[in-house]
């Protein structure tokens, strides 16, 4: 049976806040007060996976939520593309924790 191997870069993004009632906060570093998206995208763009989620939360905090949402294919991860704002060296443990 063929391997699935996949390599992914993240990207997150903070927007103004579009409705009422939808979980929002103020993200201090881009000092926009809405929400965040964080995307998980291939080689070619194609998007993999997003979450969307209140701009207080951490970029790494995103990221968590998107890996639990993506589970299943973590393990055939074999490259993952962040920048530093991702906190890589807690993102690298956190999936080895996580998926082993």
């Amino acid at each position: 049976m063929p391997t699935l191997v996949l390599v992914v870069w993240t990207h997150s993004q903070s927007v103004r806040k579009a409705g009422a009632g939808q979980e929002s906060g103020y993200d201090g570093g881009k000092k926009v007060n809405g929400r965040k998206r964080t995307i998980l995208v291939d080689t070619m763009g194609l998007l993999l996976d997003v979450v969307v989620h209140s701009a207080h939360r951490s970029d790494h905090q995103g990221l968590t939520l998107l890996g639990t949402w993506f589970a299943p294919l973590w393990q055939c991860l074999q490259l993952i593309w962040t920048d530093s704002t991702f906190g890589s060296k807690n993102f690298t443990a956190w999936v080895n924790e996580t998926f082993g």
